[in-house]
């Protein structure tokens, strides 16, 4: 059963990668990676993503961890409270980064923030 979530996982993975379409840069930061978090289809090895990889990943943790902006709805209730309209924004994604023993390490993460730190994806400083 494990095995079966893990793979439903990382086709969940492959989707969001699969969805970007935005620029290669995210807040006008180029990432590079620190860690193995790719599966290379050929070897079937771990291996660091590359530039274009990385690219496309960015851009779509960019978009899935993107927050609407900071006016947000409010409606007065008859108790006194009040009620905030996220606007669909808040909700966390699931991240899966591979192990080299075959396993998956899971994360929900909430912003672009979280989920570069947990796929070791740094600023990339260097001139290009």
């Amino acid at each position: 059963m494990r095995h079966i979530f893990t793979k439903g996982l990382l086709c969940a993975l492959i989707l969001a990668l699969g969805m970007a379409t935005g620029p290669a840069e995210a807040a006008g930061h180029k990432y590079k990676a620190t860690k193995e978090i790719t599966i290379d289809k050929a070897t079937g090895q771990l291996r660091k993503p590359n530039a274009q990889e990385i690219a496309e990943l960015v851009a779509s943790l960019t978009s899935l961890t993107g927050q609407p902006g900071a006016a947000h709805a409010t409606t007065a209730l008859k108790n006194g409270g009040t009620k905030l309209d996220l606007d669909g924004g808040y909700a966390g994604i699931m991240l899966a980064r591979p192990n080299p023993d075959g396993t998956f390490e899971t994360r929900c993460v909430f912003t672009l923030t979280e989920a570069t730190e947990f796929l070791g994806l740094v600023p990339d400083n260097s001139e290009q």
